[in-house]
């Protein structure tokens, strides 16, 4: 029963006659306060009819509708409550027409047997009715703030939750860096325990090697110091000492004790011998039978003191001159290797002997002497060249725990920045999806704030009407009711609105392995640098090799190569089945096998049983197992990569071409001892490179079956 111009003079957010209208850009017109509490409850500036933005902040009046309203209100309320036609008060509504109509045209033509009620009464029942209508509007409203309560709940939850798994989530990489950092002080502990055990072992053995040097200089130098002597003396010296003077010779200088002191093992030196040996050595042990002394100031030995004393006395006047005779020496007996004089010459004890002047004798002997004196040299020399290699050695050893160090760092390093950026990536994706899922809630709570709004404006609109007097409310009934029909659906729940948890939590470490495994190359074989020829360059990570025509200063070790530019693997078989694939590529020239462990290094090893490869040179692919000839593989493509297949068990050397799937040759032989894989090259242009192999995570699962 509400004119249409009533509708039109309506503001679309409170329903109501317009009060100080404002227009928007959109040219859509509200109540200037509806505008603000409805900005207010969106937070931003925008149209509640078209939802576009609005360009200005503060919205014009539309004066043109403000004097229109005003009109419009002015004349309603005084006409309202008459009859238009007859003047008079609209007192009866016809049930038939659902009209207002006053007590004159209740008899007119137009409601002839129509049917009245008193406007108190239609509008009380109408009342009632609007009041049941009104329920489904309440019930709904209140679902809405129910479900908007537990949207504003969720969006709590869900920063609980994204808090609560970037916890977790560090918690978990913090254990793995924790692992990380373990196993590479473990590492570096045991790198570091086999330096000092090396070193060590390599300290004692210089120690040792410094002792027999200085054993044998004295020695030499000793007999040397006999051959400077006169030719009596020295024939004197020649298998001629009696046991008296070697029971008073020192131990060290191998002459006769001068100032000697005596040890708790009871063995005697001179004074000065055995300070210089100790100075040598370092340690205060006997050089004899290498116990440590209980005393840091040994005694001296006075009885033996006297003893040599007396004895080099007596010895420097009978070694010149004969005691039967008091003559001088001038003869050697060549029967007794005795020296006498010219009477005794002619004594019963020399009868029929042969002798010879001491001269031409100390000449000969002393000619004899220097023969047998050069294997001590030669000795000496060997011993020098090996201490020389031996102190080479420990201070490679010290070079080698650096580099690896540090390399061990590295290689650890790496795998701390993947965990680092893993770690970055996960809690990237974890706040993107708090991020979208949060936005989503917010646009849903901002729905729902519109439609509470709405809804709770009609409510209040149609409790305002039902409070007005039964003439205005009976005249504004169908618009009320109309408006009581909510064609708003129930909010829906929204699946899949919290943090997918178990997405970034489940399993993590074990998920970070998995992909570590894609990132973390293995390869089967890695080389032994201990083992490379000074002219073969390995990488880093020892899994690949270039040659050289410089050789590096490396330590001469038992296990280097050092005729042929060879390097074994670090790991050795002896049994099971094993495989790897090396990149020749362009190389045109190298060897690939496997060679026993008890196998000769140095110089030409090829002769020996106990390799067995195949190589390529000038073009060809030959096999050999040494030390028998090489067999010629004919008919073979150029090769860019070989595969090696060891089945120690069957004794059995395979050799195929892993792009075509094709074998090459197989090599038998019954192995016995461990074998390690075998590489040659010879050339610097390209490396020779072992290939890795992709490696897989197995999960077993466990059954009681």
């Amino acid at each position: 029963m509400a004119s249409k111009l009533e509708e039109d003079f309506s503001c679309p957010v409170c329903t109501d006659v317009f009060k100080d209208p404002v227009i928007l850009t959109c040219a859509h017109s509200f109540c200037k306060a509806c505008l603000q509490q409805f900005w207010g409850t969106k937070g931003s500036r925008e149209c509640p009819v078209c939802r576009r933005k609005s360009s200005k902040n503060t919205p014009l009046p539309n004066l043109a509708l403000r004097n229109l309203c005003e009109t419009f209100v002015h004349e309603r309320h005084p006409t309202h409550m008459l009859c238009k036609e007859h003047i008079r008060k609209l007192e009866l509504l016809c049930l038939d027409d659902q009209q207002l109509v006053c007590l004159v045209c209740r008899d007119s033509k137009l409601h002839k047997n129509h049917s009245f009620s008193p406007t108190g009464e239609a509008a009380s029942e109408m009342k009632e009715e609007l009041k049941v209508k009104l329920q489904p509007l309440q019930k709904k409203l209140k679902t809405f703030e129910e479900d908007k309560l537990t949207c504003d709940k969720t969006t709590q939850y869900i920063k609980t939750q994204a808090k609560h798994t970037e916890k977790q989530i560090k918690k978990e990489f913090e254990e793995l860096h924790q692992f990380i950092r373990d196993e590479e002080a473990a590492r570096i502990a045991a790198l570091r325990e086999e330096e000092e055990q090396k070193s060590q072992m390599m300290k004692e053995t210089i120690e040792k090697m410094s002792r027999e040097n200085s054993s044998l200089s004295d020695t030499i130098r000793a007999i040397e110091e006999k051959m400077k002597a006169n030719d009596i003396l020295f024939l004197q010296s020649w298998k001629m000492a009696s046991n008296l003077e070697e029971d008073l010779c020192c131990h060290v200088c191998c002459d006769v004790f001068k100032d000697p002191v005596i040890l708790t093992c009871a063995h005697s030196f001179c004074k000065a011998c055995l300070q210089q040996f100790w100075g040598t050595k370092e340690s205060r042990e006997c050089p004899v039978c290498r116990r440590t002394l209980s005393k840091n100031i040994p005694l001296p030995n006075l009885a033996l003191r006297n003893l040599c004393e007396t004895f080099v006395q007596e010895r420097d006047y009978t070694q010149m001159f004969c005691k039967g005779h008091k003559r001088k020496f001038e003869l050697l007996c060549l029967d007794d290797q005795q020296l006498v004089c010219l009477v005794c010459r002619d004594s019963k004890l020399h009868k029929n002997h042969s002798f010879s002047p001491t001269g031409e004798a100390a000449s000969e002997m002393k000619e004899e002497l220097k023969v047998k004196l050069q294997p001590l040299q030669e000795k000496l020399k060997t011993f020098e060249r090996a201490k020389l290699v031996c102190d080479k050695t420990a201070q490679y050893i010290k070079t080698q725990t650096q580099h690896t160090e540090k390399q061990i760092k590295k290689e650890f390093e790496e795998l701390h920045q993947f965990l680092r950026d893993e770690e970055v990536a996960r809690l990237a994706a974890l706040r993107e999806e708090e991020k979208q899922k949060s936005q989503k809630m917010k646009e849903k709570i901002e729905k729902m704030s519109r439609e509470i709004s709405s809804l709770s404006d009609t409510i209040r609109a149609i409790e305002e009407e039902m409070g007005a007097d039964d003439i205005t409310f009976l005249l504004n009934y169908k618009s009320t009711v109309e408006r009581a029909q909510c064609t708003l659906q129930d909010p829906e729940r929204v699946s899949g609105a919290l943090i997918n948890v178990a997405k970034h939590l489940d399993n993590l470490k074990f998920r970070v392995w998995e992909k570590m495994q894609e990132n973390v190359q293995y390869t089967p074989v890695t080389l032994d640098p201990n083992t490379a020829d000074p002219r073969l360059l390995l990488s880093e990570d020892l899994t690949s090799v270039t040659y050289s025509t410089e050789r590096q200063q490396l330590p001469d070790n038992p296990e280097r190569f050092d005729k042929y530019a060879s390097v074994l693997g670090s790991e050795g078989f002896n049994s099971g089945t094993h495989c790897w694939d090396v990149e020749v590529g362009e190389i045109p020239l190298w060897n690939v096998g496997v060679m026993t462990e008890s196998h000769q290094r140095k110089g030409n090893f090829t002769t020996l049983s106990g390799l067995w490869y195949v190589c390529y040179n000038n073009g060809r692919y030959r096999a050999r197992s040494t030390p028998q000839p090489y067999t010629l593989l004919t008919g073979k493509q150029k090769l860019q990569r070989i595969r090696v297949q060891l089945d120690w068990d069957r004794g059995e050397l395979s050799f195929s071409d892993p792009d075509n799937n094709t074998q090459l040759h197989t090599l038998t032989h019954t192995f016995t001892e461990l074998v390690f894989p075998y590489f040659a090259i010879g050339c610097k242009l390209y490396p020779l490179r072992i290939l890795p192999v992709r490696s897989s995570v197995k999960v077993q699962l466990h059954s009681n079956i």
